[in-house]
């Protein structure tokens, strides 16, 4: 037997049930629920006194202002993000309930201008959901991404550091560090990059593997990048080599015109993914003429390397070749920095060069003529620049050589012996860079000369 349709008026009496219902069980689990959180201390999830990041919520996100209280009243410190711009990172500025807040992008709250800028040690994300697997999706900026990105290792190390959000104890620090001698805290918002120069031979690979591992630990660097093409008995570099190099503090190693003089160089730089060859070779030619690069902060280096036409083996066109990879990868959206190596004979060209892509590119290095210039400068639109870094190795020599043979071939025009690496102390030969983290672009920049025969030179604003 079928039962009949209820009536309108009993279809009312019955969805008034059903949600009764719902909302009686809700709120029993509801009182359950803060029963249990009475019953039990709430679980500060960060060490005492560490910096928090948390956030106003905007639409359906979930509210973390509960939480900062509770985190506030067990003894962090709290901080709240500020939006720069698009393709920046985020700002995060020290705040405490009951401080003004600003409005800013689409309305939400953050700390004023004149609020101290901190380093949290722990950040609240928000977010709109999850994928399936795992990964947090949010509302399509992608600021917390690109902050977390170009920041994790910092904000890893921030309290071997200092706690950055209580402005007083630094400043405390601070003072005390120079009443000691010692040296202020960096600037959390600048990137320090070392390049150094043709290594060639022996000597160049032990002053390598003697000095860089301290400059890497005492100059705090972030990215170091290191010309590798003469490091094999002053022609080409071999796999082992490579290994050195990347051991002694290498975050990557370019080449140049002996880049194959090592046929094994041909076959291992498949490999080898921090060796960077020419990009200007011709299609098909083993190894990458740039890489992108995780840096020792965690930010995205890219690290590219090229060959000059002039006075030099006709390759393809290094200016089409660079521009194609910086619009493929721009500076502050494919990569945070942009380091390029232009091995080349002629000054002009390099020169050239770096007028090219300034303001695209963090610095443009000079290397090839084994010559250190002191034309070291950051250009107009922001890029650092130098014509020629110059050399590793011994500079008691022609260019690198056992200076015999090539004033021999000079005099009488008539070679009697091959080229080799002269073997005496070596001086480093290098550039320093320091990046703006919000543009990639150069704020400073000094000649690096360490050992050997060169008058020293060191860059004054990394102590």
């Amino acid at each position: 037997m079928i039962s009949p349709a209820p009536s309108e008026s009993g279809k009312a009496e019955l969805r008034r049930d059903a949600l009764a219902r719902r909302d009686a069980i809700a709120a029993a689990v509801r009182a359950e629920a803060a029963e249990r959180v009475a019953l039990r201390p709430f679980p500060v999830p960060v060490p005492d006194g560490a910096c928090v990041s948390g956030f106003f919520p905007l639409r359906s996100e979930i509210n973390p202002v509960p939480l900062l209280r509770r985190l506030a009243d067990a003894g962090a410190t709290l901080a709240l993000p500020v939006v720069v711009g698009r393709g920046h990172p985020l700002v995060f500025r020290a705040w405490s309930f009951g401080a003004p807040l600003g409005s800013g992008v689409w309305g939400i709250r953050e700390p004023l201008p004149d609020a101290p800028e901190v380093l949290p040690d722990v950040l609240i994300v928000p977010l709109a959901a999850f994928d399936r697997t795992g990964h947090r999706i949010g509302y399509g900026a992608g600021y917390y991404d690109l902050t977390r990105h170009r920041r994790r290792a910092r904000l890893r190390r921030a309290g071997d550091r200092e706690r950055a959000c209580d402005p007083a104890r630094r400043q405390a620090r601070s003072r005390a560090n120079r009443a000691r001698g010692h040296r202020l805290p960096r600037d959390l918002n600048a990137m320090r990059i070392l390049f150094v120069g043709d290594v060639v031979g022996r000597s160049g690979r032990n002053i390598v593997n003697e000095r860089l591992p301290a400059l890497v630990r005492d100059w705090r660097l972030d990215c170091v990048i290191v010309n590798g093409e003469n490091a094999a008995g002053g022609f080409g570099i071999t796999e082992p080599i490579y290994h050195e190099l990347i051991d002694a503090g290498a975050d990557a190693i370019t080449l140049g015109n002996h880049a194959w003089d090592q046929r094994e160089a041909l076959v291992f730089i498949e490999r080898a993914e921090r060796l960077v060859r020419p990009i200007n070779y011709p299609a098909g030619t083993p190894g990458r003429g740039a890489a992108l690069l995780e840096a020792k902060n965690g930010a995205r280096v890219l690290v590219v390397n090229a060959l000059g036409r002039i006075f030099m083996d006709p390759l393809d066109d290094p200016f089409a070749a660079i521009d194609k990879e910086l619009a493929a990868r721009p500076l502050m959206d494919g990569a945070d920095a942009i380091v390029i190596d232009l091995h080349a004979e002629a000054t002009s060209e390099k020169q050239a060069m770096g007028y090219f892509v300034d303001g695209r590119a963090s610095v443009v290095i000079g290397t090839h003529t084994h010559a250190p210039t002191a034309d070291h400068q950051i250009l107009p639109r922001g890029t650092a620049f130098i014509s020629d870094v110059g050399m590793t190795g011994d500079y008691y020599s022609v260019i690198g050589m056992n200076k015999q043979e090539p004033l021999q071939r000079f005099l009488r025009r008539i070679p009697s012996a091959k080229f080799e690496p002269a073997l005496g102390a070596a001086t480093l030969c290098g550039l320093a860079v320091e990046t703006d983290d919000r543009t990639g672009l150069a704020t400073r920049v000094g000649a690096v000369r360490l050992g050997g025969r060169l008058e020293e030179a060191k860059p004054a604003f990394w102590g």
